[in-house]
């Protein structure tokens, strides 16, 4: 949904999952590209106590900032996904969850998306 080609998956469940993306189209170019990539390494989890619907999440935090919000939840219940998290405001700019110093003035909108396998993907975008 997002571009990202699968190129690697250990599947050792219960004990361990791990899948490598790579941003490309299709997997046999994003092999042979080195550079950037995405590893979820998930291990068991309890549930978390102020997030009970949330059991399972991997140890890595996935967030993505997508240009509008709308268009990715459709597509992602669309492909079998579902809204985890409904959109809201927050405070602070978008601009800084990506740069080093924290601008409290303006909003931007969060929401958390789940895929078919149950992974969990929290995505920002401006308001």
């Amino acid at each position: 949904m997002f571009g990202f080609a699968q190129i690697r998956r250990i599947d050792a469940r219960p004990q361990f999952l791990e899948i490598v993306l790579k941003p490309d189209a299709d997997a046999a170019s994003a092999r042979a590209a080195f550079g950037a990539a995405l590893i979820i390494i998930s291990h068991p989890a309890s549930a978390q106590a102020d997030l009970p619907g949330l059991q399972g999440w991997a140890r890595a935090h996935l967030l993505l900032i997508v240009p509008e919000m709308a268009p990715i939840l459709a597509r992602s219940t669309a492909n079998g996904g579902s809204v985890a998290i409904a959109p809201s405001v927050a405070q602070g700019s978008l601009e800084s969850e990506v740069q080093a110093h924290l601008d409290k003035v303006g909003t931007h909108v969060g929401a958390m998306i789940e895929d078919p396998a149950g992974n969990f993907v929290e995505l920002l975008a401006a308001k």
